[in-house]
């Protein structure tokens, strides 16, 4: 027979019981740290990209700075102006062709930022695109915006070395009272700048004066067009 105690309170389990150590299982998420670890190389890998963006701006405006100052600092070939041209002497013969050639020319300096050294000058007079006779002028040095004027003076001999058919154009010219002449000057260019300028430039430059006209009278010396003096030479690098 069982016996039932009326009014006495029922005693339920205790469901927290302890766990001996042993028994704890690895795998617990009771155990771990619930805070999130930061991931390792973080902060070097920021100042690694910090570094490099830097390096890369830097780069850039240097590379800006280079361009601006090459284009605007730049130095500009001199200008060549033929002041007069005039042959003192002059025979032409059925088959020879005798003459001096005399020019001035005038050389400016535009740049206030460089000097201008001038070397291996040559002089060279054509006719048409037949070269009758040439010289050498010194070197020289042409200061920040200032000018410079040079003498040549160029002598041809009785040698004719082109075909009689060139000489012949060249005696009907003559005859007309008018013969158009072709002036060159050649020579290596040398810049130096200021002492803040870190570059030099040098480079060979050649100067054409085209179609000077000499008008001849008598059949003596001839003298230059007026209106044509001075006359601009273009430049050619």
């Amino acid at each position: 027979m069982t016996c039932l105690a009326e009014g006495l309170p029922i005693k339920t389990p205790n469901r927290s019981a302890k766990v001996h150590p042993c028994n704890i299982s690895e795998n617990d998420f009771h155990l771990h740290d619930s805070r999130l670890e930061e991931p390792r190389g973080t902060a070097s890998g920021a100042v690694w990209k910090l570094f490099f963006f830097l390096m890369a701006s830097i780069t850039i405006c240097c590379s800006l700075i280079i361009t601006v100052a090459w284009f605007t600092l730049r130095p500009k070939n001199p200008a060549m102006l033929l002041d007069s041209f005039n042959i003192p002497t002059f025979n032409l013969s059925e088959s020879t062709l005798t003459a001096d050639y005399n020019l001035d020319v005038t050389f400016k300096n535009p740049n206030r930022l460089w000097d201008i050294y001038f070397g291996n000058i040559e002089f060279y007079m054509y006719y048409q695109v037949h070269s009758l006779c040439g010289t050498t002028v010194k070197d020289f040095k042409l200061a920040k915006k200032k000018e410079e004027t040079l003498n040549a003076s160029m002598e041809q001999g009785g040698y004719w070395f082109w075909n009689n058919s060139v000489l012949n154009n060249f005696r009907v010219d003559y005859r007309t009272g008018m013969v158009s002449f072709h002036v060159e000057m050649a020579t290596r260019l040398s810049f130096q700048g200021v002492w803040w300028l870190w570059w030099t430039e040098q480079g060979y430059v050649e100067y054409s004066c085209s179609s000077v006209n000499v008008s001849f009278e008598n059949g003596t010396g001839g003298m230059p067009i007026v209106d044509t003096m001075p006359m601009l030479c273009h430049s050619e690098q």
